[in-house]
C-alpha cells in the first residue's frame, strides 16, 4: 500500500504502437504534470546509447535530466548503470513473472537484485518530483511487468491507463514496411493478448485505480478521454484549452525514449489511421483476428 505521502504516477500501459506517446504528450501539458516518457528505458536509451532528448540535447547533456539523475544518484557509476540495466533484462520480463509474484507478496530475500531495482527506482522518481515541482509523473513504459515493480512500492502512488487499440491497426503498424510471414503474425497476435491480460491482471492483483480507454476514442474524443483519465487522479474539472476536437497543441518535452511523435511540437492533428483496413490483406486479417476476438470483443472491437 501506498505511504500518505507517495508520489503519483499516471502509468500509460498497453502495447507499443497504440498511442501512448500522443497522449502522454497530451497529459503532460497538464498543469502540475510531467511526462517523462518510457522510463524503464532510462538505462540502456538514456545513459548507455545517450540518445537525443526532446529538447534537443543528447541525454547526458540535457539539464533537465542531469539535474534529476545528480539529485538521484550523486556517485552514480557506468557499473551501476550497467547492473540496473541488466536486472531489468533479466527480471523485468513475462519470464521474470514469478519473480514479481514473489517481489508483491514479500518473499524476496533482502539481497535479491529486484529489490535493489525498486529501490533505485524510488529515488529515481522522488528526484523526478522534486527536480520538476510536478504532482503527477506520467510514465509511458508500457510494461505491465514493469508496472507490476513500481505497484510494490510504499513511496509510488501507481495509476493505470490501460490504452488498447484494434489488433488489426496495432499489428499492422508493426509490419506495414515490410514482407511478414505467417508465423510473425501469429506471435504479434499471440502477444497482443498476452500483454494486454497481464496488464488486466495486474490490475486485478494490484488494486491500483485504473481506466481503460481506446486509442480510436481519444483521437475521436479527445477532450472526453482525457477527462476520464485525468479523474483517475482527483482532477474532475481539467483545464484543457490545448485541445480541441482533432488537434492538440504541444509543447517540447523532455523525452529520451518514446516513438517518433516524441519530439512533434505545436498544433498536431489527430488523424485516425485506418490504412490496416485496405492495405492488410484478407489472410492475415482473418488469422489475427480469430486469434485475438474473445479480448478484442470485451474493448468493444469486432471481427470486421
Amino acid at each position: 500500500m501506498a505511504a500518505p505521502d507517495a508520489l503519483k504516477v499516471l502509468y500509460l500501459a498497453g502495447m507499443s504502437h497504440s498511442g501512448s506517446t500522443i497522449i502522454g504528450h497530451a497529459l503532460g501539458e497538464v498543469d502540475g504534470f510531467f511526462f517523462a516518457g518510457e522510463i524503464d528505458n532510462l538505462w540502456q536509451r538514456g545513459l548507455i546509447e545517450n540518445r537525443t532528448c526532446g529538447c534537443g540535447e543528447p541525454f547526458r547533456e540535457c539539464e533537465t535530466w542531469s539535474a534529476i539523475l545528480r539529485a538521484a544518484y550523486p556517485f552514480l557509476t557506468l557499473a551501476e548503470i550497467e547492473r540496473m540495466r541488466d536486472i531489468h533484462l533479466k527480471y523485468v520480463r513475462l519470464r521474470g513473472a514469478r519473480t514479481l509474484v514473489d517481489l508483491r507478496n514479500g518473499r524476496l530475500p533482502a539481497s535479491h537484485p529486484l529489490l535493489h531495482y525498486r529501490n533505485m527506482l524510488d529515488r529515481l522518481y522522488a528526484a523526478i518530483r522534486k527536480t520538476t515541482g510536478a504532482g503527477v509523473i506520467v510514465d509511458s513504459s508500457k510494461s505491465p511487468w514493469y508496472a507490476a515493480v513500481l505497484g510494490t512500492s510504499p513511496r509510488i502512488d501507481l495509476h493505470l491507463v490501460h490504452i488498447v487499440r484494434d489488433p488489426r491497426g496495432n499489428i499492422f503498424s508493426f509490419v506495414r514496411r515490410g514482407r511478414h510471414s505467417s508465423r510473425e503474425l501469429l506471435f504479434r497476435a499471440a502477444r497482443w493478448n498476452a500483454w494486454h491480460l497481464a496488464t488486466e491482471r495486474l490490475h486485478a492483483r494490484g488494486g491500483a485505480p485504473y481506466v481503460r480507454v481506446r486509442y480510436e476514442d481519444f483521437v475521436s474524443r479527445p477532450s472526453e478521454t482525457m477527462i476520464e483519465i485525468l479523474g483517475l487522479v482527483g482532477i474532475d474539472d481539467p483545464a484543457l484549452e490545448f485541445l480541441s476536437e482533432g488537434s492538440v497543441r504541444l509543447h517540447p518535452k523532455h523525452l529520451f525514449s518514446a516513438n517518433r511523435s516524441r519530439n512533434v511540437v505545436g498544433d498536431v492533428a489527430l488523424k485516425l489511421d485506418q490504412e490496416w483496413r485496405s492495405q492488410l490483406p484478407a489472410g492475415p486479417r482473418t488469422m489475427i483476428t480469430a486469434i485475438t476476438l474473445p479480448i478484442a470483443r470485451r474493448y468493444g472491437y469486432g471481427p470486421s
